[in-house]
């Protein structure tokens, strides 16, 4: 789990993340999943991250920061 320490407008980031890679139905779940080929992400608006399916730590901080950086430029 981490903490991006900003607010994060979800359906923006939609827009910033590729499709293809991205679920976001705020009727039926209140975060966004982001699929990458390491791992998954969930992506709350409080800027809460909860990370599964990494097979080591190293893979999940490199998929950490380039997600922490698009979603700064989402915000």
């Amino acid at each position: 789990m981490d903490d991006f320490q900003i607010e994060v407008p979800l359906s923006r980031l939609v827009v910033a993340l590729r499709m293809e890679q991205v679920e976001y139905e705020p009727e039926q779940f209140p975060g966004l999943i982001y699929r990458g080929e390491a791992g998954t992400a969930l992506v709350f608006s409080s800027g809460k991250v909860i990370f599964a399916g990494f097979k080591d730590l190293d893979s999940m901080e490199a998929f950490a920061s380039g997600l922490k950086e698009r979603v700064e430029k989402a915000v």
